[in-house]
């Protein structure tokens, strides 16, 4: 046996801006990402991911993000395209 950490997330409640949520496809569609790009930087802890407490009447389980972690992401050029560009530099 070996004893390793497991690391988990915890869900905590915190108040926002209702003008800095945004859904998955506003985020892709703000730094030019897919909504799978978007999702898989939510998983890997890339982008905050809220989601509406279930006391919200008319509000899904569905999964939201930061306008401003969203709009700062976007100064970067995505992974992809900077690889693209160092290979065509070459």
């Amino acid at each position: 046996m070996i004893q390793m950490i497991q690391m988990v997330r915890v869900p905590q409640t915190v108040e926002l801006s209702e003008s800095d949520v945004i859904t998955l496809a506003e985020a892709a569609r703000i730094s030019g990402r897919s909504i799978a790009a978007i999702s898989g930087m939510l998983d890997r802890g890339t982008l905050p991911w809220y989601e509406y407490t279930p006391a919200m009447p008319g509000r899904s389980g569905a999964r939201y993000t930061s306008r401003a972690a969203v709009l700062a992401l976007a100064q970067r050029k995505p992974a992809q395209k900077r690889r693209r560009a160092r290979k065509a530099k070459a």
